[in-house]
């Protein structure tokens, strides 16, 4: 009887050892924690529309460490949830290079315009923040929602696997909707991730 729970404890001080120089036994779930929230805050980030290929890898990263936490690796998991981190990180604080607005000259220049002519580096987030669009950076689905069709047929007709508020390109003209109800706008704005209660500014 003795020896039956020598043996037992035996095996299980062995195996212990074994896991903790083969594998590392402590599952890295701070670490896991910590890149999650990163990921999410890079995605609500302003750099966010201009860094979908970080924000990519950072997920990546993040999936394979779940998948080595469901195989014990936990060292390797903790590698890749840092790495997840990390990449996230560099997202959160990038600075996107802004294009400013095209101006307008002579007797017909407008405050406000009805259409926009995408050019090279332009995405919906910058588009929309202009002071002749909206001012407001989050009010980007407005337009996403106006030229859908341009958009998606355009992402479509190159071959793209994409999210619909990346893929423009340079010489599309979009329409720029000035009929929107103020619930329109809030609806839009949380879309976007502006913070509660999604009230544009100046309302």
């Amino acid at each position: 009887m003795n020896n039956g729970r020598a043996m037992n404890y035996f095996s299980i001080i062995l195996a212990a050892c074994i896991c903790a120089l083969t594998f590392g036994c402590e599952k890295p779930i701070a670490e896991m924690k910590r890149a999650e929230e990163a990921i999410d805050k890079a995605k609500r980030s302003e750099s966010a529309l201009c860094s979908t290929a970080e924000i990519s890898a950072a997920e990546k990263a993040y999936k394979e460490g779940l998948n080595m936490m469901d195989t014990f690796r936990y060292n390797s998991a903790k590698q890749r949830f840092e790495d997840a981190y990390s990449k996230a990180t560099m997202v959160q604080n990038a600075r996107c290079k802004r294009y400013p607005a095209p101006s307008f000259e002579g007797p017909a220049a407008r405050r406000v315009r009805d259409r926009h002519t995408v050019v090279s580096g332009e995405c919906l987030w910058y588009i929309s923040e202009y002071s002749d669009i909206y001012g407001d950076p989050f009010q980007w689905p407005i337009i996403y929602d106006a030229n859908r069709g341009e958009i998606d047929s355009t992402a479509h007709s190159k071959g793209h696997y994409y999210k619909e508020e990346d893929h423009i390109y340079p010489g599309q003209v979009f329409e720029i909707p000035r009929d929107s109800s103020i619930g329109e706008i809030k609806d839009a704005r949380k879309r976007a991730g502006a913070p509660a209660p999604y009230a544009p500014p100046g309302r």
